[in-house]
């Protein structure tokens, strides 16, 4: 009898690190998090924001390569005023953009416990604000488009617990200054990758 829970328990204990090398998905959550640095106008129009992101990641087998599908959210505090393109530009309030798109991920430095990669990505954008542009009075703006975005990042992995990262990148999201020119930013995140 002890004998066969001895061998019971040694054939569990060695199938465990096997079942836990093969996902139950095929690809990986991820949650991140972090401040938006805005660049440019954008830099004198609004406060560093905060920014919120979702994305869903699959590799590719036996490449370096994997692609992710994102959604995210960015908030910026106003209450400044810029001159673009001749034009006075007001923003007041808060300022938030919408994202959804998808990135392409190349990992440039594949170590056993960490990794470093390049990311590009494009995603539809809504950015969504109070804005006075020259005497008019404050209104609501909302404009729609096509963003990009480049940067670089770096994860670090454990056996049996999320992934732990950090990523920067360089936006730009289109009209998002009172539909007269685009925000450039710098997004750095803190991400747990599950």
């Amino acid at each position: 009898m002890v004998g066969s829970l001895a061998v019971l328990l040694a054939v569990l204990l060695a199938s465990a690190p096997a079942a836990a090398q093969v996902p139950l998905v095929p690809g990986a959550l991820s949650i991140a998090g972090g401040l938006e640095l805005p660049q440019g106008e954008g830099g004198t129009l609004f406060n560093q924001g905060l920014t919120a992101q979702l994305g869903y990641r699959l590799g590719i087998p036996l490449t370096p390569f994997a692609v992710r599908a994102e959604a995210g959210v960015s908030r910026f505090a106003s209450n400044a005023g810029v001159t673009i393109a001749g034009r006075a530009l007001t923003a007041s309030g808060q300022t938030q953009v919408l994202s959804a798109g998808g990135a392409a991920e190349m990992t440039v430095l594949p170590l056993i416990v960490f990794r470093g990669y390049v990311v590009v990505g494009a995603s539809y954008t809504r950015a969504t604000g109070d804005f006075r542009i020259g005497t008019a009075s404050v209104a609501p703006v909302e404009e729609t488009g096509m963003g990009y975005s480049a940067g670089i990042g770096a994860e670090f992995r454990l056996p049996f617990l999320p992934a732990a990262g950090i990523e920067a990148r360089y936006r730009y999201t289109p009209n998002a200054l009172g539909g007269l020119a685009g925000l450039r930013s710098i997004p750095i995140t803190a991400r747990v990758t599950f």
